[in-house]
């Protein structure tokens, strides 16, 4: 498990991120997960705004391309924030469909006829501290 912590320091002139090297990984259900020394960081910087990630290197990978060129503050939130709701969506539509078998919209639309809804908020996404 990976924590990204955010301090603040210099009474209040800058943030210190901090956050191990490690990544977890999983092949696959009947594969143990194992952790491996990332050769990317998990906390990069754009300027002076520091993203720290943590959970998913793909997504965090993936998250990290959508800030690429970007130096202002609100623009890489709105960025990684986009991303963010992008793919929770998309994670969230396809895990309905894989578990129940159901279109996502037809779901929503029926939910006291089927009983698999305490699993429909599941996301393995990065984390992101701005």
């Amino acid at each position: 498990m990976t924590l990204v912590q955010a301090s603040i320091g210099d009474k209040g002139k800058c943030i210190i991120l901090v956050a191990d090297r490690l990544l977890t990984t999983s092949l696959g259900k009947d594969i143990p997960p194992y952790e491996f020394e990332s050769p990317t960081p998990k906390i990069i910087h754009k300027g002076n705004v520091g993203v720290g990630f943590a959970g998913s290197s793909f997504y965090a990978d993936l998250a990290a391309t959508k800030i690429e060129g970007k130096k202002n503050f609100d623009e890489i939130v709105k960025a990684l924030s986009n991303f963010m709701k992008n793919e929770r969506e998309k994670n969230v539509k396809s895990f309905i469909k894989r578990l129940t078998g159901v279109e996502p919209k037809e779901f929503f639309t029926n939910l006291n006829s089927l009983d698999f809804r305490e699993y429909v908020y599941l996301f393995d996404g990065p984390l992101i501290c701005c």
